[in-house]
């Protein structure tokens, strides 16, 4: 990873010297170039440079500010990174390499920055030294990476600022309207996430920062250059910085000091979300929703929180009793605007709940609550010695209650009973069990029920338990341990939401969980009028995820309330409440039994009203899933299937993202279609994809807000939307599209690499994101590997649908013969990328290619310009592989590329990093023998090294012994070159790919 550190000087030396020289010492070797742009510095600054031999220079006649400066460094850049550096500032151990790693954290990470000891925007923490000697030691045990130290942010200060090349060509060079300097990183930081992109403060990576040294010279100027540029900010977006995007972390703190484990908490004019965010960020189970009227200043936010745009009404789209806080900033000092505020808004406030507002201390609004002249509605004021706001916590008074402590140490029993004599029994063997010491149980009897659900919501709210036992009259706890073993399992993971003895992995078509194949659990039963073992697949580990359980028993540690609004008799409200928790994120489990832990003495169960409560469920929860597609040939009303993706090129037609809709356009019977920006180019129209159909629309600049528009306009008209990746856009089209045709379906295919582990489902994903998830009909992921790691780690469902190739012009299965093959090695891609690791394969064909004999390496794709210089050293080093290594260029004709595999016997793909190449596909399409490093997508394509070799990352050496071995092994090649063909056309062919997709989206 190679980076490119950006310094801009104007006068200043010894700051300057003091910073090149801690990028020396602190940065490893052969990372990265230092560009020092001067500005025109008539210290002494300009010789002392010149006289560097390890940095690269420009030398302005005058200063043209820091913008334009910046720019012009950029423009000469070569790294994979830009990083703007301040010369004020001092780096330390480990500084790069933290930063690095938190800017491939994920494939939405635009920009990072550090923390410091001067530094706005809340990046600056407290620190112990007094000179720079105390300060390397203190960095040294500071600067350790741990990921749950980044926190992400709407801004970062461009003290230093590292982003991404691609990130670069996306959003552009800073905008010089700002010259000379002050909010050009706020500009270029909301440009970053408009592209979609998340910035992240980095808080395990510290640098010392002096601050400001060239305007804290001359506060004046400073004011006056800052005044101007905030109103350049305002002309360009719309919007003032000072206000959309700053922070409160003064409320974070308030929040926090209350304590609330998952808080709902609406924001009104919350800007940007700033203050959202920080929330987030602390308070990760926080549920956070905003509202604004300046449209212009919501970009992004659907990682965090739901922010709408602010109209008369819309304060009504949400539940009675729902918020725990409500937030008010507003520059409205108008006392009837308040009034208005709290008599629209509280009804949606919680008997317990909080406002919080910021007022102008000298505000007639502030006056008018302290003289208290609102008595019934507000009291307990507490003011910030701020000396521009006055923080008011109001809590309300009406009804107000007290919520009740759950008490950890207590267990609840609960019953419904009609039968006192079984019930009595049934308490028995509860009084028999072994309670653990302080441990204490009570039981809740709900007499004479005609609503199972409704009595269970009853019997919720009496007790103050922790650990509640829903239980039939007539069941009889046999494991003398149960309490301690129920116990145990909740402590061991908090994602355990309910514990049942008998349940099903999956849910049938029908709802019933009985006759799902894979069932767990056992218990002694007597439904035929004989007791007997019930006895199903046994549970090998401490417990088993399952999606429904049986309500004999029904044993929760958290309370999420019975569907008694739909299920009002004794049918189907225990598959309910098993979807509702895992619906909540929740496991719902059965544990191992060394024996069974219950009887269940039912006899003959009633089927009244069954087939009723059994719809209503289908209804409710499998209708997503289930739910029939009219796409059979024969009817008139083909369904049709639109891909949204806008930013698409020519090159993406024939991937996936073209090649689904097209194949299920051509083969399945769809209308498919791509929805792509207007004005671009795609020649595969002409011969490749011909017939596939692009529905152009107009680019903003924000892709977010232009996919929401297009489905605006036709989301009512689209039976099923694909979308891709797991980014905040996708989720906000996912929303917007149910919003306006809640029985369409949605096809999320995540094209997800290695990195989609970094994201823990639980921790990381709040409530908004696993809803709109759980509205998905279809999910997919690319390989094996993330399959079957997604379904074990997710409570969610994901497909296997690999990316494959298309044969296009050819038959399909038009063999090619191993005859017509060449001693020859390729690879296919943007040769020269970090990504694509272009120069380990040059290196490890250089230590071979002596024992190969006449073996080629043919490289086919565009050269990345950073690679050009690598090229240039390479070959003057080896001349004597001018003609064993060749470039091609880039080969857009797929005629051209096909030729290129038929000819090859060996393609090498030596990438850092993949999610699917299609080049892989391609290239075992025509037989190819594969040699690929372990990216995540190795296994799928070699069949587990059967058809190729699989080598670590970055190993020159292992690489070149395996280039050694296959090229010398000519049998092993030859024979082999069949099967991988058929092992092409088997797995990874476009048509038999779209067949599975046409099945699980008929599913």
């Amino acid at each position: 990873m190679f980076t490119s550190i950006i310094i801009l000087t104007y006068n200043k030396l010894d700051y300057t010297k003091k910073c090149l020289n801690s990028i020396r010492k602190y940065t490893t070797n052969d990372t990265y170039e230092i560009i020092v742009v001067d500005n025109n510095s008539t210290d002494g600054t300009v010789d002392w440079l010149k006289q560097q031999n390890d940095i690269r220079t420009i030398f302005n006649e005058k200063n043209l500010g820091f913008p334009k400066g910046c720019n012009q460094g950029i423009s000469i850049s070569k790294g994979d990174n830009i990083l703007l550096l301040n010369n004020d500032t001092v780096v330390t151990h480990n500084w790069l390499n933290n930063l690095i790693k938190a800017l491939y954290s994920s494939q939405d990470i635009g920009a990072v920055g550090p923390v410091s000891n001067y530094c706005s925007n809340l990046q600056a923490i407290n620190v112990p030294y007094t000179n720079l000697a105390q300060m390397h030691e203190f960095a040294k045990s500071y600067n350790i990476s741990n990921p749950s130290l980044w926190e992400e942010r709407l801004r970062l200060i461009g003290f230093c600022f590292l982003f991404k090349r691609k990130v670069l060509k996306e959003v552009g060079l800073l905008d010089e309207v700002f010259t000379p300097g002050n909010l050009e990183d706020d500009d270029y930081s909301l440009r970053i996430r408009k592209a979609g992109y998340k910035l992240l403060l980095c808080k395990d990576t510290f640098i010392h920062h002096y601050g400001s040294i060239s305007f804290n010279s001359e506060p004046a100027k400073f004011k006056n250059v800052m005044s101007k540029n905030i109103k350049k900010f305002i002309d360009k977006w719309g919007i003032n910085p000072e206000y959309f995007m700053r922070l409160r972390k003064d409320f974070t703190e308030k929040i926090k000091s209350l304590q609330l484990t998952s808080p709902n908490i609406l924001h009104l004019e919350c800007g940007a979300g700033g203050t959202l965010l920080d929330i987030k960020n602390e308070i990760p189970k926080a549920n956070l929703y905003g509202l604004e009227s300046n449209d212009k200043a919501i970009v992004n936010t659907d990682s965090f929180a739901e922010i709408d745009i602010k109209s008369n009404n819309n304060i009504d789209k949400y539940p009675k009793n729902f918020f725990d806080i409500i937030i008010i900033t507003t520059p409205n000092h108008d006392l009837d605007y308040y009034l208005k505020v709290f008599k629209n808004t509280k009804k949606h406030l919680k008997e317990s709940g909080s406002y919080l507002l910021a007022l102008p201390k000298d505000s007639e609004i502030k006056e008018s609550l302290l003289n208290n002249e609102l008595p019934k509605i507000f009291a307990d004021f507490m003011a910030n010695e701020n000396k521009t706001y006055i923080d008011i916590v109001l809590h309300l008074e009406i009804n107000k209650v007290k919520k009740k402590q759950k008490n950890e140490k207590k267990i609840c029993f609960i019953s419904c009973v009609n039968d006192e004599k079984t019930y009595q029994k049934s308490k028995q063997f509860i009084n028999n069990l072994t309670i653990p010491e302080s441990y204490k149980i009570e039981f809740i009897c709900k007499k004479n029920s005609n609503c199972i659900t409704k009595s269970y919501n009853e019997a919720m709210k009496e007790t103050n338990a922790k650990y509640k036992v829903y239980l039939h009259q007539d069941v009889y706890i046999i494991n003398n341990n149960f309490i301690k073993n129920i116990i145990d399992l909740f402590k061991s993971n908090n994602k355990i939401g309910m514990i049942g003895v008998v349940g099903s992995k999956y849910v049938p078509k029908n709802g019933v969980w009985w006759d799902e194949q894979c069932k767990y659990g056992k218990v002694y039963e007597n439904h035929s009028g004989k007791l007997s073992l019930l006895n199903f697949s046994e549970v090998k580990d401490d417990y088993t995820n399952v999606s429904l359980i049986d309500g004999l028993i029904m044993i929760t540690q958290y309370d999420i309330p019975w569907r008694d609004d739909l299920f009002d008799d004794w049918h189907f409200y225990d598959a309910s409440q098993s979807k509702e928790f895992k619906n909540a994120g929740l496991k719902v489990v059965i544990p191992k039994q060394v024996s069974p832990w219950c009887i269940h003495d039912c006899e003959i169960v009633s089927t009244t009203n069954y087939e009723k409560y059994r719809k209503i469920f289908i209804n409710e929860y499998l209708n997503n899933i289930y739910k029939t597609c009219a796409n059979s040939t024969n009817s008139k009303n083909k369904p049709t299937f639109v891909t949204l993706l806008p930013g698409i090129q020519n090159i993406h037609l024939i991937k996936d993202v073209g090649m689904i809709p097209y194949i299920l356009n051509k083969y399945y019977d769809y209308q498919a279609k791509l929805v792509a920006y207007a004005g671009r180019e795609f020649p595969y129209l002409e011969n490749e994809v011909k017939g596939l159909q692009i529905q152009y629309i107009k680019n903003t600049g924000n892709s977010t807000l232009d996919g929401y528009y297009y489905l605006l306009h036709n989301a009512r008209n689209i039976d099923i939307l694909q979308v891709y990746h797991f980014l905040p856009r996708t989720f906000y089209w996912i929303k917007t599209y149910k919003s306006f045709n809640p029985k369409g379906k949605i096809y999320l295919k995540l094209d997800a690499n290695s990195t989609i582990k970094n994201f823990d489902y639980y921790k990381d994903c709040d409530a908004t994101t696993k809803n709109l998830l759980s509205q998905c009909d279809l999910i997919s992921v690319e390989t094996k590997e993330l399959y079957d790691y997604l379904n074990q780690n997710w409570p969610i469902e994901v497909a296997y649908v690999p990316n494959g190739f298309h044969s296009f012009n050819y038959k399909d299965n038009s063999y090619v013969k191993y005859e017509q093959k060449e001693n020859i090695i390729c690879s296919v891609g943007n040769l020269g990328s970090y990504a694509k690791a272009t120069e380990v394969l040059m290196e490890a064909f250089k230590l071979a290619y002596n024992q190969i004999g006449d073996w080629k390496l043919k490289l086919i794709g565009p050269i990345d310009q950073s690679f050009k210089q690598y090229l240039k050293n390479f070959y003057k080093e080896n001349p004597q592989l001018r003609n064993k290594i060749i470039f091609t260029g880039e080969l857009s004709d797929r005629t051209a590329l096909y030729a290129e595999y038929k000819k090859a016997k060996i393609f090498c793909l030596p990438s850092r990093w993949e999610s699917f190449g299609i080049s892989l596909v391609e290239a075992i399409s025509h037989g190819c023998y594969i040699i690929c490093s372990d990216i995540i997508s190795a296994n799928d394509i070699t069949n587990n090294e059967k058809y190729g070799d699989i080598f670590q990352k970055n190993d020159i050496n292992k690489l070149s012994k395996l280039i050694i071995t296959n090229c010398n092994n000519e049998s092993k090649l030859k024979k082999l070159c069949n099967h991988i063909q058929d092992y092409a056309y088997q797995r990874f062919n476009w048509i038999k790919i779209c067949k599975e997709i046409d099945c699980l989206l008929k599913k």
